[in-house]
């Protein structure tokens, strides 16, 4: 018999946390500050201990947040970025924002950025690189080999952590976010804690680009309550830090959830001609994403959906194949890994709110379909 597998657990999150969320959003209909809120200010606190750093900026969202890092940053009009050729639209429209030129940077198997390829697209131009942690997979070896390259043009280090929030680094145990000179965090719907909008946070230790994010946010304006910059407006609204304060104490609890679904599907699944991901250590990757590879990617996703599995495609096209990157001339490219990850990626349903039988469900089917 057919069941309904969904692909999110964001509906039955919510109706677990009904009554705490509703009393979070009381509380703040009860004083009235809706905006540049204590909840606000605990959140970046409680953020900042989570992930190691000494400064916490919350902004309206990642994108935002991506933005921002690349001001910190020093980028200008003309600079050029070094980004994966394989992610999400945001983590390279921040760069266009600012009229920089984004240089792009075939990834590995896990879809991180190459370590191989990065020092053949460095040079004096290159002001920054985002490095973004795939699905929530943190390689802290592949990054420390692109740091320390980078650091030889003075370039400076972003992670984009929007899906690798929790991930622990397997060689020092560091958090992910912890080792950039800026890290950002998404926490739109879709991602490992979820606002109720949009919703995303700087992180750094260096104290002039905290506050330079701050004014950022709100219009430009500095402690001294003068505007002395073009800033924006991207608040975190209360209610969003009231919810995002609640779900923080469920974090690892959701965490561990998703990690014990990844070994099932890996220990099932390992005996059929799909590439599974590959860590170093289960607490590396934080199962944000569960990912295989395989050649039949589009049958299996048109089995799956007509099983009533919700899966999903996690990216069809690598990032220069958009049409917004059509004013680019990349330096190099030839993204082999990149296409070839848009072309086989396929993401299981993995969130902490799957049931024994939906997750049993979602083996028997992958089985079915190698059988056919």
């Amino acid at each position: 018999m057919a069941i309904e597998v969904p692909f999110f657990g964001l509906k039955r999150e919510s109706e677990t946390l009904r009554s705490e969320l509703l009393e979070g959003v009381a509380a703040v209909l009860d004083h009235g500050q809706v905006l540049q809120s204590r909840e606000v200010l605990d959140f970046e606190t409680s953020i900042a201990k989570m992930t190691g750093r000494k400064y916490a900026t919350a902004t309206g969202s990642c994108t935002d947040s991506l933005y921002f890092a690349l001001l910190a940053a020093g980028v200008s009009r003309f600079d050029e970025v070094v980004v994966p050729a394989f992610s999400y639209i945001a983590s390279a429209s921040c760069i266009l924002r600012i009229g920089a030129t984004p240089v792009f940077v075939d990834v590995d198997i896990n879809g991180n950025m190459d370590a191989n390829k990065v020092s053949a697209v460095l040079s004096e131009r290159t002001k920054a690189l985002i490095y973004v942690h795939m699905y929530g997979h943190f390689d802290e070896q592949n990054l420390s080999l692109i740091k320390a390259q980078a650091e030889k043009f003075e370039v400076t280090i972003i992670e984009d952590c929007a899906q690798a929030f929790g991930s622990i680094g397997g060689v020092s145990g560091v958090p992910a976010g912890s080792l950039g000179s800026i890290a950002c965090i998404s926490f739109d719907p879709t991602k490992v804690i979820s606002a109720l909008g949009s919703g995303g946070v700087l992180l750094t230790d260096d104290e002039n680009d905290a506050i330079l994010s701050k004014k950022l946010r709100y219009h430009g304006k500095g402690p001294e309550g003068k505007f002395d910059l073009l800033g924006f407006n991207s608040q975190m609204p209360t209610i969003t830090a009231s919810a995002l304060l609640i779900k923080l104490k469920y974090d690892e609890k959701w965490r561990v959830k998703r990690q014990k679904i990844a070994k099932i599907y890996i220990e099932n699944l390992k005996r059929f001609p799909v590439r599974l991901p590959e860590v170093q250590k289960i607490e590396t990757h934080n199962y944000h994403k569960f990912v295989i590879n395989l050649d039949q990617r589009e049958e299996a996703l048109e089995w799956l959906l007509s099983s009533g599995i919700q899966a999903m495609v996690h990216y069809r096209e690598p990032l220069p194949q958009h049409k917004i990157f059509d004013c680019c001339s990349p330096k190099n490219n030839e993204f082999e890994r990149a296409q070839k990850l848009s072309h086989t990626c396929l993401s299981l349903p993995c969130h902490a709110f799957l049931s024994e039988l939906e997750i049993d469900y979602v083996i028997e089917k992958m089985e079915e379909f190698f059988r056919l």
